[in-house]
């Protein structure tokens, strides 16, 4: 019996937690993995953070180049009615002269057929009118 108390009490000590105090190496084993931990932890929330930034500042210009397509959209709109009635004024301004040319040499030909001073009249008042067109 005393041999099996020996053999239990040696198994006992195996199970037992050691004092032994950590050597310098297993130190500067624990204290490196937990220095690189932590820079890997570091790296990985700034790159987080950093990715984030660039997603704000993308979806910020995408907001702003919608915004801008808007705008340049009504401006076109703007500046095409501004371009169709410039055309039918300078239509309207061309068939005024048109008709002011018209009637100048209407009465142009006839002060040729007859000297009166009527159609003289009434030729420099016609042939003002396409002065004031042009």
């Amino acid at each position: 019996m005393e041999v099996k108390m020996h053999a239990d009490a040696k198994a006992q000590r195996k199970w037992q937690p050691q004092d032994k105090k950590p050597n310098l190496i297993q130190w500067l084993l624990v204290i490196s993995f937990g220095v690189f931990i932590g820079n890997v932890a570091t790296i990985g929330v700034e790159r987080t953070i950093s990715y984030w930034e660039i997603y704000q500042i993308a979806k910020s210009i995408e907001s702003e180049t919608e915004k801008m397509k808007l705008r340049m959209d009504a401006q076109g709109k703007i500046n095409r009615e501004q371009v169709r009635i410039r055309d039918i004024e300078n239509q309207k301004r061309q068939a005024g002269l048109r008709q002011a040319i018209e009637t100048c040499e209407f009465w142009q030909e006839q002060l040729a057929k007859s000297k009166l001073p009527e159609h003289k009249m009434h030729r420099d008042n016609a042939c003002e009118m396409v002065g004031h067109f042009r």
